[in-house]
C-alpha cells in the first residue's frame, strides 16, 4: 500500500509537514502490517518506504 503525496514545498517544508502527520503516517504503516501489506510512501516523486 504506497501513500503517494505532492506537498508545495513554498508553502509548507516536507520535515514540518511530517512533524505534524507523524502519528498518521505510523497509523498507516501500522494498518498496512495489519493487512499483511508493507507501506510505502511517496513525496514529489521520491520514494521514501
Amino acid at each position: 500500500i504506497t501513500l503517494t503525496l505532492t506537498i508545495e514545498t513554498e508553502i509548507c517544508p516536507v520535515m514540518e509537514y511530517f512533524e505534524i502527520f507523524l502519528t498518521r503516517m505510523v497509523m498507516c504503516r501500522r494498518a498496512a502490517e495489519f493487512l499483511g501489506c508493507q507501506f510505502g510512501l511517496e513525496v514529489n516523486g521520491a520514494k521514501l518506504l
